[in-house]
């Protein structure tokens, strides 16, 4: 969160449960309340929900919707799937509507109920398992399903109609030898007819 940005916040000394919930790919929502200045119409709106450009990258689609009016100013709720700096003031202003203040309200499924600012609690058991199993199916690769693939026994070597050959399974590609046929004896070979010799005049 940045210096002036109140919320919800993850703390954990599991580098590797922090690594989950933080990398992009795995697409943990984070809900926002924001007060902004002036009344966003639906048309700018939606520009937020379909994305925009900051500093030349896209924004990921987002969830969005006006919540309440306050005076000249408005609050919104917006539910991103991936954290850039500064991400929320920025798209605000995109759309012409600076931010006068943020909390995050909510980490996944984790919210502030029941704790006032600056408390803290531990989470459940149950809580951690199913960030870390949310995580997991998110993080479905294919380099998973490539290592699926090599674990899986090879297939018999097949006869290729064409040509009569029989392909060699081995690993080290060694060619392929002519099958053999069943029931039938190798045919001899001719002998080869001795060459005439001339003799040499002296």
């Amino acid at each position: 969160l940045d210096y002036d940005t109140t919320g919800a916040l993850l703390l954990t000394n599991d580098g590797e449960l922090a690594n989950l919930l933080m990398h992009p790919r795995h697409r943990f929502t984070k809900t926002y309340l924001a007060k902004v200045k002036g009344v966003p119409t639906e048309e700018r709106l939606e520009k937020l929900r379909r994305g925009v450009n900051i500093e030349g990258q896209r924004t990921a689609p987002a969830e969005v919707r006006l919540v309440a009016l306050k005076e000249k100013n408005s609050l919104v709720e917006l539910i991103l799937r991936e954290g850039r700096n500064r991400q929320v003031k920025r798209m605000f202003l995109e759309i012409g509507h600076s931010v006068l203040r943020l909390q995050r309200t909510a980490y996944a499924f984790l919210d502030l109920q029941g704790l006032e600012p600056s408390q803290w609690r531990y989470l459940h058991p149950e809580e951690v398992k199913h960030l870390q199993a949310a995580a997991a199916r998110a993080s479905a690769s294919p380099e998973e399903g490539l290592k699926d693939r090599l674990s899986r026994p090879l297939r018999a070597p097949r006869k290729s109609p064409a040509s009569g050959m029989r392909r060699s399974a081995s690993s080290t590609g060694a060619a392929a030898r002519p099958a053999a046929r069943t029931g039938s004896k190798p045919k001899p070979r001719p002998k080869a007819k001795p060459k005439p010799t001339r003799k040499r005049e002296q």
